[in-house]
């Protein structure tokens, strides 16, 4: 490394250690260029992840706000599970990272909290949690709405990071299979067969 690069690096390295990772948006990383030299960007200290169990694909999805017909749309009573994920991607310890979730008004929380802390976040660690919520309201005007927005909220050290993800609600309820009322009507069929067997029986009794 020539005497040029090595006082850019150097300059580089005082400013990210004089800004506090608690404090600062983001830490300044430095990789080493094939033939010589240096390239240094802004990494995000804290990446804050929120994402939606999706029904259909059974994983994680950032978003479900699809508005076409193959769009999944909840329904009310139907449960909504949301993962939070904090993540450390600094080369310093967080001491402190405090976790706030704002449900939309279409949606109650029914498992986890919507509000807690992380102790001690060390550099490259992360904590993951899950909050579980259920449908209990539609908009009054529309069969659905694709807009429905929860949020997440982290704060650390005078900063903070907000992401969300977008859910379908529907009031169209759904139908979990036709089995019952299959069952229920062959319910019926068979005392009326059996009685038309027994009065056929006691006709060709009569006649004898």
């Amino acid at each position: 490394m020539d005497r040029k690069h090595a006082l850019l690096t150097a300059i580089l390295f005082i400013a990210a250690f004089i800004i506090s990772p608690k404090n600062a948006f983001g830490a300044i990383r430095c990789e080493s260029l094939y033939g010589g030299g240096e390239v240094c960007t802004e990494v995000e200290e804290l990446v804050l992840d929120k994402k939606v169990w999706s029904p259909i694909d059974k994983r994680f999805e950032d978003n479900l706000a699809d508005i076409t017909p193959e769009g999944y749309k909840f329904s009310i009573g139907e449960k909504v599970i949301f993962r939070i994920k904090i993540i450390n991607n600094s080369n310093s310890t967080f001491e402190k990272v405090t976790v706030t979730d704002f449900l939309p008004a279409e949606l109650k929380l029914e498992s986890g909290s919507l509000t807690f802390d992380i102790l001690d976040l060390g550099p490259g660690e992360s904590e993951e949690k899950q909050i579980e919520t259920v449908v209990v309201s539609t908009p009054s005007d529309k069969d659905f709405d694709c807009d429905v927005k929860n949020t997440v909220r982290a704060k650390f050290g005078g900063e903070e990071r907000e992401d969300t993800s977008k859910v379908c609600v529907t009031k169209v309820k759904k139908v979990l299979g036709e089995t019952p009322a299959t069952g229920s009507s062959l319910l019926f069929v068979a005392p009326l067969t059996s009685i038309a067997g027994l009065a056929g029986y006691m006709l060709l009794r009569l006649k004898k």
